[in-house]
């Protein structure tokens, strides 16, 4: 049986195929095998961006899908706009759309959520939304990584802790689940309370 769609993932997906459809409009015109830059379908995208960046998004997974395809859309813009600068200057843009080397910068790491534990296995409550997060955060990349079963997760978390705690005689780990070039992480740092 097919899940259906709700609105805004058939929006998010329209989106996606979009933003696809003019990056290939602007490479074919950057390659000159086009005569003008895709005004109208770049004036549909970002009619399509401002729409749903006013919709209200009930889920985390959804909201985080948009941010990611906005920022995605504004990167092109940007470096779009500097190839039709070059060109107007007779200079040759980045091949096939492709920002110059020296342009290239490292993707920034995006921080989805952060907790602390002194035990994991004792705080249901703040793991179970830790974890529900991470599990949000890798569906909505959709990396196609199998899912981590709740009781795996929290052994492993409650090792970490536990090892990080031994090492370093803090009381508490504070835990950061990081999207970073299209994979999520997770980092931990010891906490030591404040006069100890």
């Amino acid at each position: 049986m097919q899940e259906t769609l709700s609105p805004i993932e058939e929006d998010l997906n329209r989106l996606e195929v979009a933003i696809r459809q003019v990056k290939q409009q602007y490479d074919i015109f950057f390659a000159g095998a086009a005569p003008r830059q895709p005004f109208e379908t770049k004036k549909e995208v970002d009619l399509l961006i401002k729409r749903l960046g006013n919709t209200p998004m009930q889920r985390f997974s959804d909201r985080y899908r948009y941010n990611s395809l906005a920022g995605k859309y504004q990167t092109y813009c940007e470096l779009w706009a500097k190839n039709v600068r070059m060109k107007e200057e007779g200079l040759r843009p980045g091949a096939r759309g492709a920002p110059p080397p020296q342009a290239s910068q490292p993707p920034a790491e995006s921080v989805v959520y952060r907790s602390r534990f002194k035990d994991p296995t004792s705080e249901d409550d703040n793991f179970k939304t830790f974890y529900d997060r991470y599990v949000e955060a890798r569906r909505a990349l959709d990396t196609g990584a199998g899912e981590v079963s709740y009781s795996t997760f929290l052994q492993q978390i409650a090792k970490k802790t536990e090892a990080i705690k031994s090492k370093s005689g803090c009381d508490s780990v504070a835990y950061k689940i990081v999207v970073k070039e299209g994979t999520v992480t997770l980092k931990a740092a010891p906490v030591k309370e404040k006069g100890k």
